[in-house]
Order: C-alpha cells, then structure tokens, then sequence
C-alpha cells in the first residue's frame, strides 16, 4: 500500500495537476497531460483482444503507453491509468530492469508492479468520496467490498475473478488507511 501512496503522491507533485483527488475520475485529457509532463506519449492503437495496455520503456524515444482502442470505454480508462502507474513508477525508463509492460487477461496479474499499477488507477476511478458515501449510509466493509466488486468488474469484464476480488480489496485496504 506504501508504494501505490507514494506514487499517488509522487504524480502530483510531478505534473502539478490533481490525480485521486475527491472529485475523482480525472478525464482523458487531464491524464494525457500528465503522461506529457511527464515525459511520455500516449496512443489508442488496435491490441490483441486480450492486451488491454502496452508501455513501452524509452530506448529508442519517449517512453509511450499505448491501449486498445477496441476495449469498452471503462477499461480504456482504466489500462491508460495503469500505464501511467508503470511511468510514474519509474519502470519505463531507458536502463536495467526496463521491460515491456502489458495489462493482460493472460499475463500474470499478480506481480507486485501489476497490483500496485491497478490500485493506483483504481485510487482514481473508485475514488474516497464514493467509498465515504458508503460508509456514511451504513454499510459495513463487507458490503463496501462488494460494491467495489461490482464496480471493477464493470470497468474490467473480462478480469479473471481472482483479479477482481484481489484488487477490490486492496483498493478497500488502501481506503482503510487513508482514513
């Protein structure tokens, strides 16, 4: 939880705009100056159906996140956030342990650097104030759990269970604490 904090942290102080703040669910364009700002390019290129997103490391340019145009406009949202973890974690730039990364349904998407890049798009998409309205209304964790659930699989239909309930709950977790 540490890392995804420092990098919610770190994206802000770096491109100077807001990203998981309360009004969450920044826009596409706010992310693609983000990107800039910090150093890389975003396209919508047509993937394998099940690669969602590609980051490309800066050896031969820029660092580049590429997602598939083809995905349904939940997903596009949230692999271009994904990419942007990898960028600002710095995993794209040019040097040892620089790798392709992939937002996959066949990769494995239990790896460190995979769960935090998904809990740092979804700090975005799911952010505080929905979970406060949760909360607020009564609803225990194991019901906000299942709302979070409900809402990562809407954005990614096509996770494998396993990914969605991983990730419903670190994205609850990293809630917990923050309050």
């Amino acid at each position: 939880m540490q890392s995804t904090r420092w990098l919610l942290r770190d994206v802000v102080e770096r491109s100077g705009l807001v990203y998981a703040d309360e009004c969450g669910g920044i826009s596409q364009i706010s992310v693609e100056v983000i990107a800039r700002r910090l150093g890389a390019g975003l396209q919508s290129q047509p993937l394998d159906l099940a690669t969602q997103e590609i980051a490309l490391p800066a050896y031969f340019g820029p660092p580049v996140i590429v997602v598939n145009k083809f995905s349904h406009p939940g997903m596009r949202a949230l692999a271009i956030r994904h990419g942007l973890a990898h960028l600002v974690a710095g995993e794209l730039e040019a040097g040892e342990g620089s790798d392709l990364r992939f937002m996959s349904n066949v990769l494995d998407h239990m790896t460190l650097e995979e769960r935090r890049a998904d809990l740092f798009a979804l700090a975005d998409l799911l952010p505080d104030w929905q979970l406060d309205a949760l909360t607020a209304s009564g609803a225990g964790p194991a019901v906000v759990e299942r709302e979070l659930r409900r809402h990562v699989t809407a954005l990614a239909p096509e996770w494998p269970l396993q990914r969605i309930r991983d990730r419903s709950r670190l994205r609850l977790t990293l809630y917990q604490e923050g309050r």
